[in-house]
């Protein structure tokens, strides 16, 4: 059964070859292993609606696991569709008036993030090689706000996240 943590992302938007061992996909149970991830906010800079530029902000997520040495740890981690209901169609608010906002995982903001295989949902691994140490893995989360709209007022638009990561 594959173990899930969900965390909030606010939107303002080692040594190798030292154990013979070859790595073991199994099922990571506590205590054998366990996972966590993080991210801190992504805040777009000011966003000019008229200017017909994309504004473009970035963070970056984190995933950390520690346990046995010589397991490989598989995960996802997804971010759900926050307060719009859908990861292709995001949107920041501010009272009743919306920011539409992407979220990516390259850098040309071609490949999007989301909450399902399909819609994006990015599938890494880690391989703990010594036991008791963490391993980080980093990720940047790109954002994008696309150029327009021109009915945009100005003020702070916000959106909230679920980043949840599942490993097995």
């Amino acid at each position: 059964m594959p173990l899930t943590q969900a965390w909030r992302l606010a939107l303002g938007l080692l040594l190798g070859g030292l154990l013979a061992l070859s790595p073991a996909r199994a099922l990571c149970l506590s205590p054998a292993c366990s996972c966590s991830v993080s991210a801190a906010p992504l805040d777009f800079p000011a966003h000019n609606p008229l200017a017909g530029t994309a504004t473009d902000g970035s963070t970056v997520v984190q995933v950390r696991c520690t346990g046995l040495a010589g397991l490989l740890i598989p995960y996802e981690v997804a971010l759900g569709p926050g307060g719009s209901g859908s990861t292709s169609a995001r949107r920041m608010n501010q009272g009743v008036h919306t920011l539409p906002y992407g979220l990516f995982q390259d850098p040309a903001r071609s490949q999007p993030w989301g909450d399902t295989i399909a819609g994006g949902m990015l599938l890494d691994s880690i391989l703990l090689q010594l036991l008791g140490v963490t391993v980080t893995r980093s990720y940047t989360l790109y954002g994008r706000i696309p150029p327009g709209p021109t009915s945009a007022v100005p003020g702070a638009y916000s959106d909230t996240v679920t980043l949840t990561l599942t490993y097995y």
